[in-house]
């Protein structure tokens, strides 16, 4: 198996980190990790990495949408 080589900037954490960092489960980080939503790296047949700050992104974008809806339905 070749090693996964990636940038020194580039922190990867497995799946249960990145449910942490979400606040959802393992199964949904694999959910959105195969629609192509988030970034991953197979390490193996069972065993994925993902981009932290992908994941930062992810989740500020996320909340920044769930707010704006919010705010929308105040203004009614």
């Amino acid at each position: 198996m070749t090693p996964l080589v990636t940038p020194p900037e580039v922190r990867l954490v497995l799946t249960r980190e990145a449910a942490k960092v979400l606040g959802c489960s393992m199964s949904r980080v694999r959910a959105l990790a195969v629609a192509g939503t988030i970034k991953s790296w197979s390490l193996g047949p069972t065993s994925f990495a993902y981009d932290l700050e992908d994941l930062k992104r992810h989740k500020a974008e996320k909340e920044a949408s769930r707010s704006q809806g919010k705010d929308r339905g105040a203004q009614r």
